[in-house]
């Protein structure tokens, strides 16, 4: 089921935010506050419910206390050609102290606990944001090119906020989606069973004054959409490729 979307329609309440085209799937990206864009952040948070859901992690999301949009600093959606929300992301930050990360809670206890805090701590000083709800609608026939979408759109939320760093937890199997936009695997922390026994998470980052671990395509599709938001022109750098490969 996709989440219809009347963007700029007659007696919508939102207003602001920014947008650019992706050339890959040809779908827009919206990005704003809760705040900014109530109806669409609406529609984000229970496309991540529906995902979460199907897959039986909803406590990872914590639906409950992130719908009402005060923990969230911003968020992406991203709008396919009928208006519908087929994936999005939002951030938290940044983030002051340490124990504000959310995702360092599954660590709590455990011998990565203490290389983890120091990780952030290091972060802090040139500001940390935190992604956290990032879904693709599983019908959707380009969810893979989503997936690469997202993975730059996070370089983009960061910038946005003003901070260096953005921090995700992620299962193994996404680790390479991120990687591909420029995250780093922490080092020296090692993987925990969380939210359940299916899956092992571990902590990734991006320092955005160093992208050079990022693929060539992903580079050079974060700078094309980079300039679409500095111009505020809703248009887009050419990609004859196809999807985003790591």
């Amino acid at each position: 089921m996709r989440l219809s979307i009347p963007i700029g329609s007659v007696g919508d309440v939102d207003a602001g935010g920014l947008r650019y085209h992706d050339s890959v799937t040809g779908y827009g990206v919206e990005i704003g506050s809760p705040a900014e864009r109530p109806a669409l952040w609406r529609r984000y948070t229970e496309g991540a419910l529906m995902v979460y859901r199907h897959y039986g992690v909803e406590s990872a999301l914590d639906y409950t206390s992130m719908r009402d949009g005060e923990s969230t600093a911003m968020f992406l959606a991203v709008v396919d050609a009928q208006g519908a929300v087929v994936g999005g992301l939002r951030a938290q930050g940044p983030h002051a102290l340490v124990d504000e990360v959310d995702g360092l809670g599954p660590w709590i206890g455990t011998e990565g606990e203490a290389a983890l805090r120091s990780e952030i701590a290091r972060c802090i000083a040139d500001g940390i944001v935190e992604v956290k709800a990032v879904w693709s609608d599983r019908t959707d026939p380009r969810r893979s090119e989503i997936g690469a979408l997202l993975a730059r759109g996070i370089v983009h939320v960061a910038r946005q906020l003003e901070a260096r760093h953005a921090f995700v937890t992620t299962a193994i199997r996404g680790v390479e989606r991120y990687e591909s936009s420029g995250a780093r695997q922490l080092t020296g922390i090692p993987g925990v069973v969380y939210p359940d026994e299916r899956y092992v998470t571990v902590p990734l980052a991006w320092d955005l004054a160093d992208q050079s671990t990022a693929t060539p395509r992903q580079r050079r599709l974060i700078a094309g959409e980079r300039q679409q938001l500095e111009s505020g022109a809703d248009s887009s750098v050419s990609d004859p490729g196809g999807a985003v490969s790591a």
